[in-house]
């Protein structure tokens, strides 16, 4: 009887450790992969333009703004991994992130007409919504990606 109420215990501290590490990182899943996450952009993308009813000058530049910044935020994400526990490199990376993402949308709405305008306006506007309900609910533990649509 002794045995099975260690094992019990065992098995109750195990459970007590993994759980928040599991929410932490995703409820155990997996990350994409390069591939899956490719899809994913190109789906984005693809609804974006159909959205903001891109011209097909439009749709070039704004494919290329946004594979310039695919490429330097990839770039980015690996030397955040590599600096990993360093929380000054990581919150200038961040800024670096943020100032990235915020140039890549100045020089969109460089090339917009005004209605396209209010349209791109409107998906940010939503998309930052989002964000924000991504991180209540990983504070209350239910996951969420974090991350922009485009």
């Amino acid at each position: 009887m002794k045995c099975w109420s260690m094992l019990l215990t065992g098995c109750a501290l195990a459970l007590i450790i993994i759980a928040p590490v599991e929410a932490q990182w995703g409820g155990g899943r997996e990350r994409p992969s390069a591939e899956e996450i490719a899809k994913r952009q190109q789906e984005a993308r693809a609804k974006l333009f159909e959205e903001l009813r891109l011209d097909e000058a439009q749709i070039k530049l704004v494919d290329s703004l946004l594979t310039v910044r695919d490429e330097r935020r990839m770039e980015m994400m690996e030397e955040m991994r590599a600096s990993f526990g360093d929380r000054e490199a990581m919150q200038d990376m961040r800024k670096e992130m943020g100032a990235l993402q915020a140039d890549t949308d100045e020089n969109i709405r460089a090339a917009l007409t005004e209605e396209q305008l209010k349209l791109f306006q409107a998906i940010r506007d939503k998309e930052a919504e989002g964000r924000v309900n991504r991180r209540g609910r990983r504070r209350e533990g239910g996951g969420g990606d974090g991350g922009s649509r485009i």
